[in-house]
């Protein structure tokens, strides 16, 4: 008997999914628990499994379709078995049930990737088998092929030049020919800094338009009502991270893992939160929610959009386990590999942009949340340490609440609690 295949409702949010791409044909073999689809929620882009083995009958959407949750999107059963009444009179045309394709031979199995790699690969023309995989059993990862390079346009069959994330994401959005660049990182790696200047072109010279990702439009709609219904104030402060800088320079020369100054800024907000109560809480009407668990938000910029992954009860993580945590959700976030739990559910969000140079800026608060934390960079500024002039490492920090939940009291006060956790960084280390 025919089994459907649903638009899965991955998260109490998600109303409806984009079909990425249909990873079997009709009339090919299905194992259960084989993807057979690539779908993209609001938040993150899943793979789809089949239910049951067999064949896929049909497909009753094209890739790119939006489609409500639970909705039947595709079917699997027998070979040669018919459709139901149901599946025949309501779909919309879809490609005939082919035959019955042979099964990929011993010496070629489907290699283990990520979507998001088999979708930047798909859109550079790589081809995956030739590429070295660093995920789990050798799996590619979009990082993978970001590193194999954005092969130049009309490019033969010859290595194509290695390209940084930044670059090649860059290049692909101006529909740059990088066979002519010369890149300056290491070995010869094309850098944002190596690209041609001048406007972003579309291919007929016209301006470029460049279609918004769904995780974009969401973000977008999030934040205007954001913007539009909480009345946010932000604070600015400035923390002195000389010791911070050193203390993180000895442990990194000690040991494999590189610690981040952001690291530093998660354990301490993780460490000071739990004694401003106010700001980690969600708005209702009329009413605070005061959360018992620290699920610290961090911002991250994934090849879709802005996403916001989760540190669950990052108060409870000594600063070397909440680093780790935190690289392994950034790494899958940048590959759309979140699950819906590791997007959602956070209580207080930490957004870090200090590394292009913006020292104080605006950060806008991630409904139902009432506060979140912007880091910005860190500079060098003379000032007078026992007596004598000395240079100190001085890092930006921005506090945006809502002035629905509380008064700027509340806030100041965590801020300035956290400035001081900074400024005492060996407190950090303990557990």
């Amino acid at each position: 008997m025919a089994e459907r295949i649903i638009m899965p409702k991955a998260g109490m949010a998600m109303e409806e999914g984009t079909i990425l791409r249909w990873l079997k044909k009709a009339g090919e073999p299905v194992e259960k628990g084989e993807a057979v689809l690539e779908i993209e929620s609001d938040k993150a882009t899943l793979e789809v499994e089949a239910e049951a083995s067999g064949v896929l009958l049909t497909t009753l959407y094209p890739e790119g379709t939006v489609v409500p949750v639970t909705e039947t999107i595709g079917w699997i059963g027998q070979a040669g078995e018919a459709l139901p009444e149901v599946a025949t009179a309501s779909a919309p045309a879809a490609p005939p049930a082919a035959a019955p394709a042979a099964a990929p031979s011993a010496g070629s199995p489907r290699r283990a990737a990520t979507p998001a790699a088999r979708r930047l690969a798909r859109e550079r023309g790589l081809d995956l088998a030739a590429l070295g995989g660093t995920g789990p059993f050798g799996a590619v990862r979009a990082g993978d092929v970001e590193a194999a390079g954005v092969p130049a346009a009309g490019a033969g069959t010859g290595k194509p030049p290695r390209v940084s994330p930044l670059a090649g994401k860059v290049a692909r959005m101006r529909s740059l020919d990088l066979s002519g660049v010369q890149g300056s990182g290491p070995g010869g790696r094309i850098r944002k800094m190596d690209l041609p200047a001048g406007a972003p072109e579309g291919p007929d010279g016209t301006e470029l338009i460049v279609p918004l990702s769904r995780v974009q439009q969401l973000t977008g709609k999030r934040m205007v009502q954001s913007h539009g219904e909480i009345p946010a104030v932000t604070l600015h402060g400035r923390c002195d991270v000389t010791r911070l800088s050193a203390l993180r320079e000895e442990l990194n020369a000690g040991g494999e893992r590189k610690l981040t100054y952001n690291d530093f800024v998660l354990r301490a907000v993780a460490l000071t939160l739990p004694r401003h109560p106010f700001l980690n809480a969600s708005y209702q009407e009329q009413s605070l929610s005061l959360k018992k668990r620290i699920d610290l938000g961090m911002a991250v910029a994934g090849p879709g959009g802005l996403v916001v992954a989760v540190l669950r009860d990052a108060d409870r993580l000594p600063l070397l386990e909440l680093s780790r945590n935190a690289r392994e959700l950034a790494g899958r976030a940048r590959e759309n590999r979140l699950s819906p739990d590791e997007l959602s559910g956070g209580t207080f969000t930490v957004t870090n942009i200090g590394m292009y140079g913006v020292f104080y800026f605006t950060p806008i608060i991630n409904p139902p949340q009432v506060a979140i934390l912007g880091v910005g960079s860190i500079e060098e500024e003379p000032a007078l340490a026992g007596g004598q002039l000395a240079m100190r490492k001085v890092m930006g920090l921005s506090l945006s609440f809502d002035h629905r939940a509380m008064d700027g009291v509340q806030p100041a006060a965590f801020l300035g609690e956290l400035r001081r956790a900074l400024e005492s960084p060996s407190l950090l280390l303990l557990p």
